[in-house]
Order: C-alpha cells, then sequence, then structure tokens
C-alpha cells in the first residue's frame, strides 16, 4: 500500500522529466492518468505477494497519521505548510514558472530572477505546479 501511493508522485515526476526531455509540454490532464496507472499497476503488483499483517498496518497507519496530524496542528489556524526561509521565494518562482509555461527551465538568462533555482531538481516543484 505505501508503495503505491509513493508511486504515484514518482511516476508524476518522471513523466513530466521525460516529457520535458522530449520537448513536449508538460500536461497534467496527460501525466495524472499515467501516474494513477503506475500506482495501480505498483498496488496489484505487490500485492501478489503481500501476506496480510495487521500489526504492521496499525503501525505504518499510525505514524502516517500522527505525523499528518502533527503537520496540521503547526500549520493550523492558517493550513498552510511552514516556511520562511530566504530561498522561498526562488523556490515559489520556479513553481510559478513551471506553471505557467508548463515546462522546467532551460534558459540561463532566468538566472537573473530565478538564482540557483535553474540548476535545482524540480521534482516537489513539479507536483506543486
Amino acid at each position: 500500500m505505501a508503495a503505491s501511493l509513493l508511486a504515484m508522485p514518482a511516476a508524476t515526476i518522471v513523466a513530466a522529466y521525460v516529457a520535458d526531455r522530449a520537448g513536449l509540454t508538460i500536461l497534467p490532464f496527460v501525466i495524472l492518468p499515467l501516474a494513477l496507472l503506475a500506482a495501480g499497476g505498483t498496488f496489484l503488483t505487490l500485492r501478489r505477494g503481500a501476506t496480510p499483517d495487521a500489526a504492521g498496518l496499525a503501525a505504518f497507519s499510525l505514524v502516517v497519521f500522527s505525523a499528518f496530524g502533527w503537520l496540521v496542528w503547526l500549520g493550523w489556524p492558517a493550513m498552510l505548510p511552514l516556511g520562511g526561509g530566504p530561498d522561498l521565494t526562488h523556490h515559489l518562482q520556479l513553481i510559478d514558472y513551471i506553471q505557467l509555461h508548463w515546462r522546467l527551465v532551460h534558459d540561463r538568462t532566468l538566472s537573473a530572477s530565478l538564482g540557483e533555482m535553474i540548476d535545482y531538481t524540480p521534482g516537489s516543484h513539479v507536483l506543486a505546479a
């Protein structure tokens, strides 16, 4: 179950990189079904060899829901992620660039506005966009 949950964002990032490398636009309505297929395929593949483990599932669920609850508590009442480092603006600019152009950054002249973000690995930025 955990592997299939991780397969979806991983497949999203890989599909975006492949589309960009091929010179195509990153199209969310194309990448989402591919990510869902990857997650479903991972689940079906790994389910065959899995054995039921109620204690393991309970421990996994406890850790995941406790971490989620803690993060919600930290972000309350605004329900926004915590942050405020000096690079926050550059990260948001990279997300905005990807969302506006649906491409990764390839233009070196943008380093004046994006800073080192033009060389940053934009996996989570693609997910945010």
